[in-house]
Parts: C-alpha cells; structure tokens; sequence
C-alpha cells in the first residue's frame, strides 16, 4: 500500500454559500495564446475554473458587474488553476496581461436575478483532515445541519468520483471519502444541504 500512498494538500482556496445547489462548474483552457472557450454564458452561483496547458499567462478582469469581485491571477506550471465563483448578474470581461496585445481576451455573461454572499471561512460548516496512508479525506461537520444534505467529489472537469448522503448532519460527526485509485490532479469537495452550496478544493498527488 506504501507506493500508492496520495500526498493530499487541502487548500482552503475559497468557501461559498448560496441559493442554488444547481451550480455548474465552467472550465477555460489557457492554452497557447487564448482562452477556450473565449466567449461564454453562465449562471448566478456557477464557478469558473481556468487550467494551465503552457507557456506563463494570468487571467485578470477588466470589467465586472458592481458587486462583483475583480480577479488578477497567474496561469502557469506552479499555479495551474484559478477558481471563480460568480456572485452577480451581468457581463465580465478578462485578458491575459502579458498577451493582451496579442489579443488573449475572454468574456462570460451571468445571469440570475438573485447574487450571492461569500461567506466568511468560519461560516463553512466542515473541515478536511487528511489519512495519506488510507488514502481517505475525513470530513468533520462543524455544526449542525438541518434537512438532508450530500457529500460530492468531482474532478476538474465536473465527473463526480464520490457520492454520499448522509442521514444525518450533527456536530463532530466525521464522513469518510473514500479516494483510493483516484488520478492526480485537482478535486472539488462539495456539500449541499437544502439550498445552501459549500465547496472546498482539494489537490491529490501521488
């Protein structure tokens, strides 16, 4: 079992709750000198994931909605990803900084009549321990929930690997994911519970 050990680095990279759990998770190649797709639609609540392919590239906002957030993030070899969740309604437009010349330029327009509130890291109701030598992701609720809620994995291009409805949702209760034999590469741990959405991002490595 010692050679398929996972070295799993949590990243509390950003939490998020809001009034849908039918988000979609969106993804942008960066790759060559363009974003792909270049132009998109997307909803309130939706995350956009840009992934490195090569060469050193950023993905950095020009205009956003008011409300909305502005980005400036690099894209390469030891930062391959950046994660965006869109909060408000509206037309958002990017570029690559040192490729805008080039004409490295992105745009999506949301839509949705209700934005989003990203919460504080102490409003997320788990937290992530890691097992490397079970190759297992603890989660430990926080808090308790109300109603039913789902535990999801899913890989960079939105295929849930994991799945678990727990029957219940109370303090200190731990639920075990079980990720022996996944790839390596970036994983979203998701917990939906009645209309609220909280994602955690998770790097594997062997």
């Amino acid at each position: 079992m010692k050679n398929k050990y996972l070295s799993i680095l949590v990243i509390f990279l950003f939490s998020l709750s809001f009034n849908s759990s039918n988000a979609t998770t969106h993804i942008v190649e960066v790759e060559d000198f363009e974003f792909n797709p270049q132009n998109f639609s997307v909803q309130v609540g939706d995350t956009i994931i840009w992934t490195w392919h090569d060469g050193f590239h950023t993905t950095t906002s020009d205009l956003v909605p008011t409300g909305a957030s502005h980005w400036d993030a690099p894209i390469e070899s030891s930062t391959p990803t950046f994660m965006y969740v869109v909060t408000h309604p509206g037309f958002y437009s990017y570029h690559c900084t040192p490729h805008q010349s080039m004409g490295m330029n992105g745009t999506f327009t949301a839509s949705g009549t209700t934005s989003i509130i990203r919460p504080t890291q102490n409003n997320v109701p788990f937290r992530i321990a890691v097992d490397n030598e079970n190759s297992k992701v603890i989660l430990r609720y926080t808090e308790t929930l109300a109603g039913s809620s789902e535990i999801r994995v899913m890989n960079i291009s939105g295929k849930v690997v994991f799945r678990s409805t727990p029957h219940v949702s109370v303090k200190d209760r731990e639920e075990v994911i079980n990720l022996t034999g996944a790839n390596q590469g970036i994983y979203l741990i998701e917990l939906i519970n009645e209309k609220s959405r909280f994602v955690k991002k998770v790097i594997i490595g062997r």
